[in-house]
């Protein structure tokens, strides 16, 4: 349906990466010492969040893409750029109530909430980071085959 599901794996391992060195980098910062008092294992942990926060990601993205496709949204069938659009508002709608769900178990509502926020903005531009690239790739593409 759209350019954005046809490059899932480039979403997948943008989105990993700047998750894991967002909380990874966090984590360092934070307590200076971890590698050195721990070891390699915080890292583990932290790529095996990063893993299933950026899968999640993308299992919503082609999951609500395959539901515009299935009930036929004439409006989104119009407009690529709008497919697009409503695609990740509606995907990042539902991985913010999972993640604040989730969260919300630990006790504080608002922390769980400000936390889905700020990692629902790594999910966006791991989005737009990727339809950049796709569309200077089209460009270039476009411009070699002249």
């Amino acid at each position: 349906m759209s350019r954005l599901i046809r490059r899932w794996r480039a979403v997948l391992f943008v989105d990993f990466t700047l998750k894991f060195f967002i909380f990874y980098g966090g984590a360092v910062l934070i307590s200076l010492g971890v590698i050195i008092v721990e070891g390699m294992r915080p890292v583990i942990y932290f790529a095996g969040l990063a893993a299933s926060l950026a899968a999640l990601n993308v299992v919503l993205l082609v999951l609500v893409s395959r539901m515009f496709v299935w009930r036929r949204f004439q409006v989104l069938m119009w407009n690529s750029a709008l497919q697009v659009a409503a695609l990740v508002i509606c995907a990042t709608a539902i991985f913010d109530a999972i993640v604040t769900a989730v969260l919300s178990l630990r006790g504080s509502l608002q922390w769980a909430v400000d936390s889905s926020l700020f990692i629902s903005v790594t999910n966006l531009v791991s989005i737009v980071v990727v339809l950049l690239f796709d569309a200077a790739l089209r460009i270039v593409c476009r411009r070699i085959e002249r």
